[in-house]
């Protein structure tokens, strides 16, 4: 309780983020590592959530090439699905 007897409540409003897609639009990737759940920043600077239970996801075409060259274990982990 807070001062004089009342009670506040809060909440947190992010307004949501529309990225910027390029002219390569979006690429479906597919991740074939084994880590739960990672994160993965392109060339682009996006970041992009991949793990056991995301394996597919869609990635701007610009970040392909660096994402491609992620390994881990020394084995690559990302490659273009079809």
């Amino acid at each position: 309780m807070a001062c004089c007897g009342r009670t506040f409540s809060y909440s947190l409003v992010v307004p949501p983020v529309v990225p910027v897609v390029s002219v390569q639009g979006l690429v479906k990737m597919k991740y074939t590592g084994l880590y739960t759940l990672n994160w993965y920043i392109g060339k682009t600077g996006a970041k992009y959530e991949f793990g056991l239970l995301r394996h597919i996801g869609y990635v701007d075409g610009r970040d392909i090439e660096a994402l491609q060259t992620i390994q881990e274990d020394g084995t690559k982990v990302f490659e273009v699905a079809t």
